[in-house]
């Protein structure tokens, strides 16, 4: 499946394709913090599907960019579901899940939250929070072994 990202958020430039590439080149990640994965609405993706990164997807500026050595990005290694709440009693949460027995989600620390921002590609917990604005429900894909 395609999945898409912007070259720019609100006029700043966000580095995807370099943070993404980050995961397997030393090259990238001696400049750029690691892209380890991305946040998407629904469920739909599964560990092992095929990926084709791409940015500039229905233009004629399509870009795959996880091609030849970068191959190691051609399938999702694992998805974990996410839910962030902002609630105006108990502030802005955000939960995970697996594919695990486990009964309820875990709520990720501020310093959990932190990490999943930054390993996102956002420059900042203030960025996460500002793109992810509402409520939201989704996945998490993963491009390399971790997990919350």
């Amino acid at each position: 499946m395609i999945l898409g990202f912007k070259t720019e958020i609100n006029g700043v430039p966000t580095r995807f394709v370099e943070k993404i590439r980050a995961c397997v080149s030393p090259i990238y990640e001696k400049t750029w913090t690691p892209k380890i994965h991305t946040i998407r609405k629904g469920n739909r993706w599964k560990a092992g599907i095929k990926m084709q990164l791409a940015i500039g997807v229905r233009t004629k500026e399509y870009y795959q960019f996880n091609v030849e050595e970068y191959a190691a990005l051609d399938h999702c290694i694992s998805v974990q579901s996410i839910q962030i709440d902002h609630n105006e009693r108990l502030g802005k949460r955000v939960f995970v899940e697996d594919d695990s027995d486990a009964i309820f989600p875990k709520q990720l620390s501020e310093s959990e939250i932190e990490q999943l921002a930054i390993n996102d590609g956002f420059n900042s917990v203030e960025a996460f929070w500002n793109w992810f604005s509402k409520d939201f429900y989704g996945q998490i894909i993963h491009f390399t072994d971790f997990r919350y």
